[in-house]
């Protein structure tokens, strides 16, 4: 925001409070989120095979969600619903069409070496 907001204000701007609130924001998420990765690690450290058949799809799922979810927001986007809604209904169709796409993919013959 220029010019500058008001003094102590951590809305944005060239201001001391919003420096620190812009460094402190991405620590602590990156800390929580090696939190969570420790956590989960020592309790879960053999998986059931259902969850290892899905635990196989996770980097092809982070490799193809960015286009699947981009294309369902705008398939959705003249559709007049509260956007809360429509945030759900995307995010649970994208991660539904992530899970059934990887799977596809990863049958691919040589694609399982790659990914």
């Amino acid at each position: 925001m220029w010019p500058p907001g008001p003094a102590g204000s951590s809305d944005g701007g060239w201001t001391i409070p919003a420096a620190i609130y812009a460094f402190w924001e991405p620590l602590v998420a990156w800390g929580l989120i090696l939190l969570l990765l420790a956590v989960f690690q020592r309790r879960y450290q053999h998986l059931e095979p259902r969850w290892q058949q899905l635990a196989v799809r996770a980097y092809t799922i982070y490799i193809i969600h960015p286009p699947v979810l981009v294309g369902l927001a705008l398939a959705w986007r003249s559709m007049t619903a509260p956007p809360l809604f429509k945030f759900a209904v995307t995010g649970i169709a994208t991660c539904v069409a992530c899970f059934l796409l990887a799977g596809q993919i990863l049958r691919i013959p040589r694609i399982q070496k790659i990914l």
